[in-house]
């Protein structure tokens, strides 16, 4: 009996020390790109949103409740937005070590990453044995919208560990029957919902695993109720609260101008499933959905235990369809990769040589080099053109709140100032028309107007402005004209 428990120790520490080594050595690819500025080949507009929400907590003093951009209106204006956990951990962190915001920001998102990759892994033990647990760990680590993630200036790494945190907890708690597994499953479904709504869609798996367990007396059960009060109270009082005492609607006029209205009837059309397509292909990688799908041809020979990660599947497949088809956001899909690679650590059942699944394993730990490798090379790198357009328009303006007539914020967010983006139209107290919108923005505060010539909208912008004899210009060339107030 000693030495059988002796044997099980060793393997213990020898898995542990294999899941510790992964983690440690996508750490060390990651690390390089930790202090790249905000404006990246990838999703540059939302990490330089989180950023800019970060420096006004870092200037102002951190404020959950009154979240900031620093475009559309020279403030204070709060927007309605999910609650913002990274950018008040980023700068607790940096104040704390006295270090830049940028790597604060980016190594929370990166903890919290690497926590999400162990909660996949106690996951994946509930349905699989150790060694396919390390292929459902380096299947999520090896995802190029994963390595995107995992160190972006987003929250969708917090989310990823709230999410599934509430997922192996329920999972756990169905297996094992401990009632304080059910708890901390609310505790971080709530979380995780509060950070990204979208996520309610496992609450529907949540309802499932109840039925299951108890069929009918679920209803009768007060842990039910109290998972769902858990779950769904808290982001109910946030956003009503936000709702009601922010400025601007972020969240609100996304799903009242997407999600509830009429372009939910395209979420079956050609355009949308081509869209789907090359998400998976160049998001998720073709190998890797390969092998999921593989598993799912299997889908008939998995136990009864392996098949209750089938609404799973299916209930966040429908949060691709009515969200992700609709929005056509790629982080959106970030809740389908640890549904792939768990679905896709099963095809390791099918392999019973055990050489071939060291051979498997030790394939996709190199895999894991070269994967971030290039992703690296192709998004985590500097956006060199529109870092060196911010540059000339923080050399050649005076400073003040500015205007530019593009709808991209990024220009607004790195030149740490407030301003305000001509022709967006998403506004209805912000006048349509040119002379009447540029007034508006006059008497909200805003100094200084850039003009991009290359705009469509240049020229009956450019032909008010020197209409008008408030303004004079300041800087001008081939790219651009900045014209500065009288005020």
């Amino acid at each position: 009996m000693e030495i059988k428990n002796l044997k099980l120790d060793k393997n213990k520490i020898i898995y542990f020390l294999l899941i510790a080594f992964i983690l440690v050595f996508f750490t060390f690819l990651i690390k390089p790109t930790l202090g790249n500025s905000a404006i990246e080949k990838y999703e540059s507009w939302r990490q330089s949103d989180t950023y800019s929400v970060a420096k006004i907590y870092d200037v102002k003093g951190i404020d959950l409740l009154r979240p900031e951009f620093y475009y559309d209106g020279i403030g204070p204006h709060i927007i309605q937005l999910e609650l913002e956990l990274l950018p008040m951990m980023g700068v607790f962190l940096k104040n704390l070590f006295d270090i830049n915001l940028l790597l604060a920001l980016r190594s929370v998102s990166l903890f919290f990453f690497l926590m999400s990759a162990v909660f996949l892994y106690l996951l994946a033990r509930l349905f699989v044995d150790q060694s396919s647990s390390v292929i459902c760990l380096l299947l999520y680590l090896i995802m190029p919208l994963n390595i995107m993630l995992s160190r972006a200036i987003m929250p969708e790494a917090l989310i990823m560990f709230f999410y599934l945190g509430g997922v192996y907890f329920i999972y756990k708690w169905y297996k094992f029957d401990k009632r304080l597994d059910s708890y901390l499953s609310a505790v971080f479904l709530s979380l995780a919902i509060i950070e990204k709504i979208p996520v309610m869609f496992f609450g529907l798996v949540v309802i499932y695993l109840y039925l299951k367990k108890y069929g009918l007396k679920t209803f009768k059960k007060i842990d039910f109720y109290l998972y769902g009060i858990i779950a769904l109270l808290p982001t109910i009082i946030y956003m009503l609260y936000m709702q009601k005492f922010a400025n601007h609607g972020f969240v609100s006029d996304i799903a009242s101008k997407h999600i509830f209205s009429k372009e939910i009837l395209n979420i079956f059309s050609k355009e949308t499933i081509k869209f789907h397509l090359e998400i998976f292909r160049n998001y998720f990688t073709l190998p890797i959905f390969t092998i999921f799908c593989l598993s799912l041809i299997k889908i008939n020979k998995f136990s009864s235990g392996k098949k209750l990660i089938l609404p799973w599947i299916v209930f966040m497949s429908l949060e691709v369809m009515i969200i992700c088809g609709i929005i056509k956001f790629n982080y959106y899909y970030v809740f389908y990769t640890p549904i792939v690679a768990l679905t896709g650590s099963f095809i390791l059942d099918f392999i019973y040589d055990k050489r071939q699944k060291i051979f498997f394993i030790s394939l996709l730990l190199v895999s894991l080099f070269f994967m971030v490798r290039r992703v690296s090379y192709q998004k985590l790198t500097l956006n060199e053109e529109t870092n060196r357009v911010i540059e000339k328009i923080r050399e050649n303006s005076n400073g003040r709140p500015i205007a530019l007539n593009t709808i991209y914020p990024m220009y607004i967010n790195e030149l740490d100032r407030y301003g305000a983006r001509l022709d967006v139209g998403v506004y209805d107290y912000v006048q349509k028309e040119p002379r009447e919108e540029i007034e508006y923005w006059l008497d909200d505060g805003i100094k200084e107007f850039l003009l991009f010539k290359s705009m469509d909208n240049f020229e009956k912008y450019s032909t008010v402005i020197n209409g008008m004899d408030t303004f004079k210009i300041i800087f001008e060339d081939d790219e651009m004209i900045i014209y500065d107030s009288n005020n």
